[in-house]
């Protein structure tokens, strides 16, 4: 008996890090037994070689629908997802058509401490960056100040060396001293990678 499998994802588009799952309904069978395996990968033609297993086979127990396990996407692209029925004694198998997912950059939030903010003439102050809701974000971040409340601001100095970012966390700027009377603007950028989106601090 022919059968037929359609999938239907619980979302088409969602940010690096995000999860979906795959609903694949079988039909057209007579009394389906057998199970529904759920598949990614990064080519447009479904079934291909080297795809990956989301979660464990379905069992399957008559036409219905049949939801895949959870499954997550840290690295932003398109893919690819599909479903197979593996038949029984009296169904054949069916594969489904690919069905496109994409993922995109994670927008990240950067926030920043002085660790004073009110020093003598002489005296001296640092930054700290606080980078949040990434996706294992790589890359750096970068310390300015300037005398203008616009940041980022042209012409503003950046403070030490960009710091190494390995995940969201706090990162430190290195002392700055300020040896002339006046207001100051700091504030910091975070490069982004392929996964994050830049981001300076307001």
């Amino acid at each position: 008996i022919k059968t037929s499998l359609g999938t239907l994802l619980s979302s088409s588009s969602i940010a690096a890090g995000g999860s979906v799952t795959d609903k694949a309904t079988l039909s057209g069978g007579i009394a389906p037994t057998g199970n529904i395996g759920f598949f990614y990968s990064t080519s447009n033609s479904c079934p291909t070689t080297g795809a990956t297993k989301i979660g464990t086979p379905v069992a399957v127990s008559d036409n219905g629908a049949y939801t895949s396990a959870s499954q997550t996407f840290a690295t932003a692209g398109t893919y690819y997802v599909y479903a197979v029925y593996s038949g029984d004694g009296t169904n054949n198998g069916a594969t489904s058509a690919c069905e496109p997912l994409v993922v995109g950059s994670t927008a990240p939030a950067l926030g920043t401490t002085l660790s004073a903010n009110t020093i003598v003439a002489g005296g001296s102050a640092s930054d700290s960056a606080t980078l949040s809701g990434g996706s294992s974000p790589t890359g750096t971040v970068t310390f300015f100040e300037s005398t203008t409340n616009t940041c980022p601001a042209a012409g503003a100095t950046q403070v030490g060396t960009p710091v190494t970012v390995s995940g969201d966390g706090s990162y430190p700027s290195t002392s700055a001293a300020f040896n002339t009377a006046g207001t100051y603007y700091w504030y910091a950028t975070y490069s982004g990678d392929s996964n994050n989106n830049a981001v300076t601090s307001q």
